[in-house]
Order: structure tokens, then sequence, then C-alpha cells
């Protein structure tokens, strides 16, 4: 049997065993709703309480960031192609990046974007265009063989469509020392106008304002962001680069990252912005590269389960997020499932009654088994309230009267959507349903 068709058949098995786990907590939660609501109910109020906890140790770590007494030298780096016009906005913005020295802005791209060429300290490095095929995952590619040309000792990479904080340079550069290899910054969405790009928005804040700052102080970080990070040039090169068979590359790099003992850091001192999907049909071709590129990695690196050699996210952060995704995913469908069912049956036989005397009769329907449980739940909603508000005013949000009803909603409906979207990704990954993005070579 070729080894490509024994890692397939490893993956679907692996896949298939979460998914059948999947399956069968839901179906169990069906019929074991008290039961069901006060285990997942017990894991959200940890992570908050968690999160909470940890938050106020997360200052500590910024503070004891001070700028090298030399400034080590740095190459900014973008990538371009069709000649990508909005690529000149960037352009102008990273000309505002504050350094105490001079530095260059590389820009990769396919022979195209001639235009950027009036722009000074601006230099273009043309890749083959056999790495802008369509099926390729051509930013991984081309960051490979473009950073390969490049010498300065740290890498401020970032998307074409990337709005960068003046400040971003400076801030991120204090964190880069000792095992520091990685440093992420706040990004939030720049395009708020319609009704997803808000529901997107708030994913994002609540994301950026607290859970990095966790994770930071936990040294549990796994990915460098994709869309704006600084790293140590030696050590991408260390690593090789990016897996280019990887839906998410830059995941799976962090993984890389933690296994050879490197830590990422998280800075919140210079917002940035990027551009987010519009419409339903790019945010699902995104989760799902997301959602596949993360299952992908976590098969990939599986012995990073409950391994201590890996620090905090090895024995504590990886296990209990992948847990609470795929148990959680199914308590809370069966939980809410329940929910209504209890609330339509009791409505049901509330008309048979009422048709039966003649009288409309209205009664509050006892949809918890519990007093308790409704106790839970409020205390788990208004925990919740403080965990975001604080994660709102930490990104630099100002949370406003208008936004509390796509807020609601957010909660109700948008979440399940994401969780949707990840069941769904296991089963594709079971049946090995070629990617969206590109064919891997076997």
């Amino acid at each position: 049997m070729k080894k490509s068709t024994v890692y397939i058949l490893k993956k679907s098995l692996f896949f298939f065993f979460i998914f059948s786990l999947i399956v069968g907590i839901f179906l169990v939660s069906l019929r074991v709703s008290m039961f069901g609501f006060l285990i997942i109910s017990s894991f959200y109020l940890y992570l908050l309480i968690t999160f909470l906890f940890v938050y106020y140790y997360y200052p500590n770590i910024e503070k004891k960031g001070d700028f090298p007494k030399k400034a080590p030298t740095v190459a900014v780096v973008t990538y371009a192609y069709n000649d990508f016009k909005p690529i000149e906005k960037t352009i102008k913005q990273l000309k505002k990046l504050k350094y105490p020295i001079p530095f260059t802005i590389y820009v990769l791209t396919d022979g195209t974007c001639k235009f950027l060429q009036k722009y000074k300290n601006v230099k273009l490095i043309p890749v083959s265009k056999d790495h802008f095929q369509k099926g390729r995952n051509i930013k991984a590619e081309i960051m490979n063989e473009g950073l390969k040309k490049i010498n300065e000792e740290n890498l401020f990479c970032l998307d074409g469509d990337t709005i960068v904080n003046p400040n971003a340079l400076i801030e991120m550069t204090k964190l880069l020392k000792g095992k520091v290899a990685v440093v992420n910054t706040t990004l939030v969405p720049a395009n708020t106008n319609n009704f997803l790009e808000k529901l997107q928005m708030f994913e994002y804040h609540i994301n950026w304002g607290m859970a990095m700052r966790v994770l930071s102080a936990l040294n549990s970080i796994s990915i460098p962001v994709g869309g704006l990070f600084l790293i140590k040039n030696k050590v991408f090169r260390e690593l090789d680069g990016y897996d280019i068979y990887n839906l998410t590359e830059d995941r799976e790099l962090g993984y890389r990252l933690l296994e050879k003992g490197y830590i990422i850091r998280y800075v919140s001192k210079a917002k940035s912005y990027t551009i987010n999907p519009n419409n339903i049909k790019e945010w699902y071709r995104q989760r799902l590269r997301w959602t596949r590129g993360e299952l992908t990695t976590i098969f990939k690196h599986k012995h990073f389960f409950f391994n201590s050699k890996l620090g905090t996210f090895g024995s504590l952060v990886l296990p209990f997020t992948f847990i609470l995704q795929t148990i959680g995913i199914a308590m809370a469908a069966g939980l809410i499932l329940n929910f209504f069912r209890r609330y339509f049956h009791s409505m049901f036989f509330l008309i048979l009654e009422s048709i039966k005397q003649g009288v409309f009769i209205f009664r509050v329907p006892n949809l918890f088994i519990l007093p308790s449980t409704m106790y839970l739940a409020i205390f788990s909603i208004i925990l919740f309230m403080i965990y975001a508000l604080n994660a709102f005013g930490l990104s630099g949000f100002k949370f406003k009267v208008k936004d509390i009803l796509p807020f609601c909603l957010f909660l109700l409906f948008y979440t399940f959507f994401v969780g949707g979207v990840y069941v769904w990704s296991i089963f594709l990954e079971i049946i090995n349903y070629p990617s969206p993005v590109f064919k891997r070579k076997t």
C-alpha cells in the first residue's frame, strides 16, 4: 500500500472517530438534557473564568517589552499579482511605518504591478508564474520562494489588503527577543457595512480583545496570523518556511514553531485592519478553508495532545479547546433541539386543552427541568457579557445601543453556523473530499 494511501486512511479513520463522537454525544444530549447542559456549562464557565483570571497577568508581558538598543534590520514583505490595484493603498500606509533605521518594502509579484516602481524604497521581487497557477497554495509558495532573496534579520509580513498601524513595527519589535520568534498584533475588520460584516466584527473583537492576551500569557498562541505578523528570518528558514500543502499554512507553521521551543507573542498596542468576506459564499469558502486547514494540522501534529513537553499548549490549551469544540458543538445542538422540542410539545398540549375547554389557556411552559439550570444559564450569560464587554474595551470597540440586536443574533445564530462548518469539515476530511483551494500531490 502506498504511503499516501496509508496517510489518507489514517486521517479518515481519525476524523470518523471524532465525527462518531459528536453524533453519539448529540444523541445522548437529546435524552439527558440536564446532564448535558451542566457539562457544557461547566466547560463554558471554566473557560470564561480562566480567561478573566489570566487576563490580569497579561499586562506584565507588554510592560517587559523594551525596544532593542540596536535596532535589528527588518524587511517589510507583502505580495500582489494580476496588477492588484488595492496594493497601492497598502504601500502608502506602509510608508508611514515608524522605525529608527531605514527599511525596504518588498512586494512579491508575478511580474505585474509595475506601477509600484514609482515609490522609493519599494522593491519588486518577481516570482515564477508557475507558483500563481490556480489549484496551488499561492501565498505559501510565493512567500517561500520570495523570502529566500531577503536577508534582513526580521520579516514584517502582511497581506496585500492589510492596513497597518504606523506604530505596529516598533511595538511588535519590542517583544521579538529570546525564544520569542513571532509577534502578532490586533487585527480587526475594516469593512463593517453589511450585516455579515458586523457579525464578523464581533467575532474578531472578542478574540483579539481577550483570547490573544490569555494565550500570550500562557505561551500558547499557536499561529503567526497570516494577515500581519513579525518573525525572525533565521527561524523561518530553520523551519523551511510554510507547508505548501496545508490550507492554513500559517497555523501549521505555528505548531512547528512551538515544537521547536519557540514562543509566539501578542501585542495590543498596534491595532491594524483587514478586509473580511462581505457575502455568504465568500465567508463559507474562507471558513471551510480555515477549518479544514486546522483539522489537517491537528491530525498532522496529534502528538501535541496531552504532551507536557510542549508546555501549557500541549498539556491543556489544545486538548481543552479541541474537546470543547467537538463535545460542545454536539451538546449545544442537542440542548437547543431539546429546548424547542419541549416548547412545541408544551404548546401543542395547551392548544389541545384550549380547544377541548373552549377557552384560551396560557401557561408558561416548563422548559427547564430544575430551577438551578435556569440560574446556571443566567449566570453563564451574565459572565459572557462581562467577558465580551471587557474584550470590546480592550480591542477599542465602542459597543452602542444599535449593536445590541446584531450582537444577540451573533450569540444565537452565528456561532452555530461556525460550528456547522466545523462539523461539515470533519465529514469532508473523512471522505477525503478535494480541497477547495488546491490538491495535495501524492
